[in-house]
């Protein structure tokens, strides 16, 4: 699971893939390929980004902590849209 914290400090985000099995596969069991974010104040669950067709890879948000952008073993990068 990735974690990541936006620059103002208001917001979390949450990421979730595949973990390798003792086999070299992959186990999905448990994961969704969310991404959760979170008002870290309240610790409330704000949204979900569901897009993203495996692993989450990176989380990253922008400067200003407008944006969120996530990187994906679906070869896809997105970006999120936070704030109005």
């Amino acid at each position: 699971m990735l974690v990541g914290r936006s620059p103002d400090g208001r917001w979390g985000a949450t990421g979730s893939g595949e973990r390798a099995n003792s086999k070299g596969g992959t186990s999905p069991a448990g994961f969704d390929y969310v991404i959760r974010l979170f008002d870290l104040e309240t610790g409330k669950e704000l949204r979900q980004f569901k897009k993203h067709t495996s692993s989450i890879l990176s989380l990253v948000f922008s400067t200003d902590s407008r944006y969120l952008l996530s990187g994906s073993g679906d070869a896809t990068l997105r970006l999120w849209r936070l704030t109005k």
